[in-house]
């Protein structure tokens, strides 16, 4: 697994989310203990990529509403088809992949 420069958090609001808790345990159990964690308050793409561009390196986001709703266009990545949300974010080599979560993890739920 490589490890990314960053790690954590991006829309509007974050700060109730538990996702930079479950990252930090998800990475000690790969053994990541490099990524520094990030909080990107945005809601919406214009905001979010001006505050990314200022981060340098490989960079794993999980994304909320409103933010999930509108990258796909912008940044090329896109989720299932029929689901207009993309919640998981990597920037890897300057480029942007995504995918949806929601789906799969209420089922395995």
């Amino acid at each position: 697994v490589n490890e990314p420069a960053y790690w954590g958090i991006a829309g509007c609001p974050i700060s109730h989310s538990l996702t930079p808790r479950l990252f930090s345990i998800v990475g000690s159990h790969l053994g990541l203990v490099g990524p520094e964690q990030v909080f990107i308050e945005a809601d919406g793409i214009d905001e979010f990529e001006g505050k990314a561009a200022n981060l340098e390196g490989e960079l794993w986001l999980s994304c909320t509403a409103p933010l999930k709703h509108s990258p796909q266009g912008r940044l090329g990545v896109s989720g299932p088809e029929g689901v207009n949300a993309i919640n998981q974010l990597k920037r890897a080599g300057g480029k942007w992949s995504g995918a949806n979560t929601d789906g799969g993890g209420f089922v395995a739920a």
